[in-house]
């Protein structure tokens, strides 16, 4: 689950928050993020199931003023995309308070050289883009606003079929408006009240066998001159509230219980296309006969407690409850239980046992008419339970190094089973591991942190789950330079991960990947000027493809360049 300011940024459809907008959220309005491990079903609902993560952007009166930021990202010999930034705040005499970001993107992508898609010819991928994101927000005593408007443009990469080539083209526009309410009751009792309502319609113009691309031998043959094309419309919405009480009447104990429901629909559903599946002479609206996916909707109503006991001074105890009802597939309930000890100024210890559930997306449920996957209206959630034991310890007051150990065991995978095309409830996975963390502070806001972790996951049936490494870790050093130089290096590493038991093809290799920056702060007043080097060393590495869908693995981005400049008056 990742949310912005406590707005859930997930998707109706997906269920996801990483398609198509969490890659371009800008970086010049954000204040910390917050990230809360483990399971958090049992006080934040669906998809909190290996964590949650909070992005906070900056108040009115931490920006004070206007900043106008500029980056330019280029390859070696070409430019490749350029990102504006203007972030805008102030507290007005009133006590009102208003903050605007406008961030634009124009980035053609980089140059991602493939040597075989599914048909075997080479050629680039499309990774060009073009984004607007408008954020803003309203303060005024006890209210507050928040919107976000979100405009993108985007190629399809290796495009459905995994076929380079055509004129492809993913169109998006999105956002939500929230309100909140934030009121005493009384001195130990505080209620918030939240209404939102989020908005998101695409466009998806996609040739999946661009003309000329079909080979004599495919089903699709007979579209050679033409090319297959479509176009999916779809509009999603969600709207809903929440009622909660945060409140400390007992002594020691930090409650918070509330109520939630909430609203999803997928409506509004086309498809125009030049096959319905045979073939049609001219690109036509088949929604009625041969739609991409259903019109679907449900409803969600959820209450929740958390009680936060100090115990001690020194010993807290945490135990919390949620009740999740869907109207598709009913209600699951998510407890979460945790154990903190500051065993003495060096030692600390943590236990913690909780459960959390994916709900079952309206596509993995309602797509269909497609020859490479269908939906199952008949799903249940993915559940998952973890336990954790974390120990830390203080070696000084700038040194501290801290090791958890984790067992996860998530049962009813939503995923295709080998050799079929439909969506189901497939076996359990278990991960068992160890992580390892460390850092080091140094004067000036210099430090060095690094991480390690150790996992194991596998099937019911003893295979190994796909696409995961074994071992992975990260370094990263920040040095001050001067009063006006700042010099960060990070470093991440994975091992070789293994493929599913069905594909063929030898494991993934692992691979390093290093990223610098030199940043010159207040060089001359407000001006910040900041270059860096992602891929430092120009590592070639690949994402793991699905079984036979290209010959080989989707490429990463080479070295690239970024230099930017920001003023702030």
């Amino acid at each position: 689950l990742i949310m912005l300011n406590g707005h859930m940024l997930n998707d109706v459809r997906f269920g996801s928050a990483t398609y198509q907008f969490l890659d371009n959220l800008p970086v010049e309005n954000i204040q910390r993020i917050e990230v809360v491990r483990g399971p958090g079903s049992a006080l934040y609902g669906a998809n909190a199931f290996l964590g949650v993560i909070n992005i906070i952007t900056m108040s009115p009166d931490e920006i004070e003023g206007v900043e106008l930021s500029v980056n330019s990202e280029f390859e070696e010999g070409n430019t490749i995309g350029q990102r504006y930034n203007i972030l805008y705040g102030n507290r007005f005499e009133n006590d009102s308070g208003f903050t605007f970001n406008a961030n634009v993107i124009d980035h053609d992508g980089p140059e991602l050289e493939v040597e075989a898609d599914a048909f075997g010819r080479s050629g680039q991928a499309s990774t060009r883009h073009e984004h607007v994101d408008i954020q803003t927000s309203l303060e005024k005593g006890q209210l507050s606003i928040r919107g976000r408007y979100i405009d993108r443009e985007a190629g399809d990469y290796f495009g459905v079929a995994n076929v380079l080539g055509g004129d492809s083209n993913q169109a998006v526009q999105s956002g939500f408006l929230e309100a909140r309410v934030e009121t005493d009751i009384t001195g130990n009792l505080q209620l918030t009240f939240l209404a939102y309502i989020d908005h998101q319609e695409t466009d998806n113009y996609y040739e999946g066998y661009p003309a000329g691309s079909i080979p004599s031998w495919h089903p699709f043959s007979a579209w050679n001159s033409t090319g297959v094309t479509g176009n999916s419309l779809a509009k999603e919405t969600g709207y809903g509230g929440e009622v909660q009480f945060f409140h400390r009447e007992v002594k020691g104990h930090t409650v918070i219980w509330g109520i939630s429901g909430r609203h999803e629909k997928l409506h509004d559903v086309k498809f125009f296309a030049n096959y319905n599946p045979e073939f049609l002479p001219e690109v036509r609206d088949v929604s009625d006969e041969f739609n991409w996916i259903k019109n679907a909707d449900r409803n969600i109503w959820a209450v929740y407690v958390q009680d936060i006991w100090d115990i001690t001074s020194d010993i807290r105890l945490l135990a919390g409850v949620r009740d999740d009802y869907y109207s598709d597939f009913g209600n699951t309930i998510n407890p979460r239980v945790g154990l903190s000890w500051d065993i003495s100024e060096r030692f600390d210890l943590k236990l913690s046992y909780g459960t959390a559930f994916r709900a079952p997306d309206f596509y993995s449920q309602f797509v269909k008419n497609n020859p490479v996957v269908e939906g199952n209206p008949d799903l249940e959630p993915e559940k998952i339970r973890t336990f954790e034991a974390s120990m830390g310890v203080a070696l000084n007051e700038r040194f501290l190094i801290r090791a958890t150990l984790f067992h996860n065991k998530l049962s009813d995978l939503i995923d295709k089973a080998p050799g079929s095309i439909v969506f189901n409830n497939l076996g359990d996975v278990t991960t068992d591991g160890i992580e390892i963390e460390a850092r080091a502070d140094f004067r000036m806001g210099g430090y060095i942190s690094a991480n390690y972790s150790y996992s194991d996951s596998e099937y019911d049936n003893g295979d190994p789950f796909p696409g995961v490494p074994v071992q992975s870790g990260s370094v990263l050093v920040n040095l001050p330079i001067g009063r006006h130089l700042n010099w960060n290096i990070n470093a991440y590493w994975q091992d070789d991960s293994s493929r599913a038991v069905e594909d063929t093809r030898s494991d993934m290799d692992g691979y390093i990947v290093v990223n610098t920056t030199l940043l010159a702060k207040k060089i001359r007043k407000d001006l910040e000027l900041r270059f860096s080097i992602f891929n430092l060393f120009d590592k070639y590495y690949t994402y793991p493809s699905a079984p036979l869908s290209i010959p080989g693995d989707y490429p990463a981005q080479r070295r690239s360049f970024v230099l930017g400049a920001a003023y702030r008056f």
